[in-house]
């Protein structure tokens, strides 16, 4: 069986998510340091190969109004990467307003202080992005991905 992996991408931390190998839940993963493309990539690579994924969600960062900002052209740009690394797994965008201040919000409700952990807002963001992805394709609601 094959999963899916989130990425919340940052220019410092990269969050990570993974499903279940039935597609059905998400579970927070890891963070790993953005250092430089090239480190980041092979990482990614590790996990791909380890877990069996077969496709990335990725979460875009659009302004409030839906619009592209610079962070969302980063994210783009990275896209690209991960197309030229991995061109055989398939990269869909979901719109990742709010999942930071969600991912806070959930830390608060279990007692922890989202400023003193960084890492685990990312990976709980990233598997905010891939919950949705989940959900729509349980739900076959006929969106499409970018």
């Amino acid at each position: 069986m094959s999963r899916l992996l989130g990425i919340d991408y940052g220019t410092t931390r990269v969050g990570l998510a993974i499903s279940d190998p039935e597609k059905i839940i998400a579970y927070p993963f890891k963070t790993i340091d953005n250092d430089d493309i090239d480190s980041l990539l092979s990482r990614i690579g590790e996990i791909i190969a380890e877990k069996g994924v077969d496709l990335i969600v990725l979460g875009l960062p659009l302004n409030l109004k839906g619009e592209d900002s610079k962070m969302t052209v980063e994210v783009r740009e990275f896209r690209n990467e991960l197309n030229k690394k991995f061109p055989k797994i398939p990269i869909h965008f979901i719109d990742e307003r709010f999942t930071s201040k969600q991912a806070q919000d959930i830390m608060r409700e279990v007692g922890e202080q989202p400023s003193r952990d960084k890492k685990t807002v990312d990976a709980i963001s990233a598997t905010l992005l891939l919950e949705v992805f989940i959900e729509k394709l349980d739900n076959n609601s006929g969106d499409e991905f970018e």
